[in-house]
C-alpha cells in the first residue's frame, strides 16, 4: 500500500485488514504507522528515492496507490504524484522479473 498514512490510505488499510488481506504499508516515517491495525507490515521508504523501495516491492502481487503530494504545489505533484508512481512501478517490475 503506497500512501497508507494519508486520509484515504488509512481507511483503505483498515478495510483491507478487516477483510483479511495481508497489508504491507510503505511509510516515510515509522511514527506515522503507529495507528495501523494489528498485522500491518510497515516498510520505510519514499517513492521518490528508488533505493528505498526494495522491501516494499519484495514478493508483492498487487499494489494499491492512494498517495498524493502534500501541498508542495507543482513541484510536489511532479515529483510525488507524477514521478513517484512510475518510479515505484519500475522498481516493482524490476524486482518481479529478477525473481522469476
Amino acid at each position: 500500500m503506497v500512501g497508507a498514512t494519508g486520509s484515504i490510505g488509512q481507511l483503505v488499510v483498515v478495510e483491507a485488514r478487516r477483510r483479511g488481506f495481508a497489508v504491507r504499508a510503505l511509510v516515510r516515517r515509522p511514527a506515522s504507522a503507529k495507528h495501523f491495525p494489528a498485522g500491518v507490515e510497515t516498510v520505510i521508504g519514499d517513492v521518490t528515492v528508488p533505493d528505498t523501495l526494495a522491501a516494499a516491492v519484495e514478493d508483492v502481487a498487487a499494489i494499491v496507490f492512494t498517495l498524493g503530494s502534500d501541498g508542495e504545489g507543482k513541484v510536489g505533484a511532479r515529483t510525488v504524484d507524477y514521478g513517484g508512481v512510475p518510479t515505484f512501478l519500475r522498481r516493482w517490475r524490476g524486482g518481479a522479473s529478477a525473481s522469476r
